[in-house]
């Protein structure tokens, strides 16, 4: 009884959507997507609440013994058991059609089991007049009946609802802004209930992860930011030469802007300067960035642990140009270059939002050099703030030593650490050129990479599988299983499947096998049913009420046979009416 358990969501979602004629949701709703396969349906039936809601049931219609109290039994402890496995889940949305399925289920199954029962011309048949297997049969008639009928069951669903995969194609074009999903994400990810998509490359693909901004070159002139919340964004240098690498640290204020004239911010004494082996920078909770202000046309490689939501843009400075964004979750950003001389910057934003608006919050950064001790630089507002007639300009700002404490007052709300690296004057051919690594962790915010020319927009993307994609943008040249389809400038597309994609000059190529595919709203891909020709679809519906007639009226015949009493062995009940006719014949 379990295993019709199992198919009773989907069952149910079916069941629903006919009868209240909206026909979208029998194939779009939530509910009813891609029939699970074998092993999945197989666990879902060992499911232990399903179990004990069998036992359960099968328990109350074996303590019944009239025809009726069969029925009445089997009907309510279905009902109940499967409406209290549904308010387990906590889920109280469509609860009343959920009991009102659950109670036809068990009127249906309580029915079954009836049939099963008092009609023994199958299991006689079976039994070829053998008394002991013909009582066995009997037995086990009402669990071999719901086998087969999740058999059924399982395979006419699995036809309705299943979608074949269909080739598809298309080019993305900007604007652009969505999520994807990579295969091992989808299917990797702790509690994806969906194993009906197994993990894969695309045949003849190799096996990179598509991304953007993954493993990336900065655009010449362009440049490339990050700008997030939440605490413990870290940043980390480690020297990969041999020689002294000489550096300096400074605190600025005001700095901001791609333009900020940190060369003269920086002229001030440093907070340190002298040989750093190693460094590291640790922001405290509230807004940060972070970017490289030389050299230019760094090595990126980002990585995170979520889906990737992403933006595709041309830029507002040159409209032939690009500019692409990500949001990263907990993930890492290495910049590197050959080292020669590396300045980067971690900017702090001591603004913080309440229900009158924003409000300034002191900020902190902890950093260490060479390993020594952590240090820690508070900033909070000069008592006379900023004002609004106030122009901001980028200039150093003084720290005062307090042990291990420092602290700046900062007259505006944008403050900074400098750090400048430069490479030891005198390097071996084997060093000379060595990339050195900048490594940001903790990245929880949106990096972006600007001013990309449409011939070098392969550069942002990094090219490999897909087996998700959800966006807002400019969809062309879109072919399913051979058929050209008609986009509109802006269109909307979700899609999964097993897709490889690329860059085509300005464009991005998406190919493979889509399982699932919604244009503007609109499912375009087609169920095993859905592609069936109508000359085969129409005697099929036609067929259905014929089968049902017939089906009623072998029940029906089933249920009038006479019998007081329903669980009564076939072999026992003909040795009392054998007894009974001797006793009458001895009277006689």
């Amino acid at each position: 009884m379990a295993s019709l358990f199992a198919l009773g969501p989907l069952v149910q979602a079916i069941a629903v959507a006919l009868v209240s004629g909206e026909t979208s949701s029998l194939y779009d709703s939530e509910n009813v997507g891609q029939l699970v396969n074998v092993k999945a349906y197989l666990t879902s039936a060992l499911w232990p609440p399903y179990l004990a809601a069998g036992v359960f049931s099968a328990a109350a219609m074996l303590l019944a013994s009239t025809k009726r109290a069969v029925f009445a039994s089997g009907t309510v402890a279905i009902g109940l058991s499967l409406t209290a496995i549904d308010l387990s889940s906590g889920v109280l949305d469509g609860l009343a059609a959920s009991i009102l399925c659950n109670f036809a289920a068990g009127a249906i199954l309580a029915t079954l089991t009836l049939v099963l029962v008092l009609d023994n011309r199958i299991v006689r048949r079976i039994a070829n007049g053998n008394a002991k297997v013909e009582r066995i049969v009997w037995l086990l008639a009402p669990a071999i009946g719901y086998f087969a009928l999740a058999t059924i069951l399982f395979c006419v669903l699995g036809f309705l609802t299943t979608v074949p995969t269909t080739p598809v194609s298309f080019r993305l074009e900007p604007s652009l802004n969505g999520y994807y999903v990579t295969e091992e994400e989808q299917q990797c990810r702790a509690g994806n209930q969906d194993e009906s998509k197994q993990c894969g490359s695309v045949d003849g693909k190799d096996h990179s992860k598509f991304s953007f901004l993954g493993n990336f070159s900065e655009a010449e002139n362009g440049r490339t930011d990050f700008i997030g919340g939440g605490a413990g964004l870290k940043i980390g240098w480690s020297r990969t030469t041999e020689g002294s690498t000489r550096g300096s640290l400074w605190a600025t204020q005001g700095c901001v802007g791609e333009n900020a004239p940190y060369e003269d911010a920086i002229k001030s004494p440093p907070i340190y300067t002298g040989e750093i082996r190693n460094l590291s920078l640790t922001a405290d909770e509230g807004l940060s960035d972070f970017r490289v202000i030389h050299p230019k046309l760094n090595e990126v490689t980002v990585s995170d642990d979520r889906i990737t939501q992403f933006w595709v843009n041309p830029s507002r400075d040159d409209p032939e140009k690009i500019d692409v964004s990500r949001f990263l979750g907990n993930g890492t950003i290495q910049v590197a270059n050959n080292f020669t001389k590396t300045t980067f910057v971690l900017g702090l934003i001591p603004l913080t939002g309440n229900e009158e608006g924003a409000a300034f919050k002191a900020r902190s950064v902890t950093y260490s050099i060479n390993g020594d001790d952590e240090r820690v630089i508070n900033f909070r507002m000069a008592s006379e703030m900023i004002r609004a007639q106030a122009s901001i300009s980028c200039e150093a700002l003084e720290v005062f030593e307090h042990g291990e404490q420092m602290s700046a007052a900062t007259n505006v709300p944008y403050v900074s650490l400098v750090v400048s690296l430069e490479a030891p004057e005198q390097l071996s051919l084997e060093e000379l050129g060595k990339p050195s690594h900048v490594t940001v962790s903790g990245a929880n915010g949106w990096i972006k990479s600007i001013g990309y020319r449409k011939e070098n927009f392969h550069e942002a993307i990094t090219p490999g599988r897909i087996s998700q994609l959800s966006l807002i943008g400019v969809v062309r040249d879109l072919v399913i299983d051979g058929q050209a389809v008609p986009t509109g400038a802006t269109s909307t597309l979700q899609l999964s499947g097993k897709m490889y994609a690329r860059t085509d000059g300005p464009a991005i190529l998406i190919e493979g096998g889509a399982d699932y595919l919604i244009l503007n709203g609109k499912r375009l891909s087609s169920t095993r049913w859905e592609q069936l020709d109508a000359g085969v679809r129409i005697p099929i519906i036609l067929g259905v009420p014929t089968a049902a007639y017939f089906l009623l009226s072998f029940a029906g015949a089933a249920l009038r046979r006479p019998a007081r009493l329903v669980w009564r062995l076939p072999g026992k009940h003909k040795r009392q009416t054998s007894e009974s006719r001797y006793r009458h014949s001895a009277v006689r």
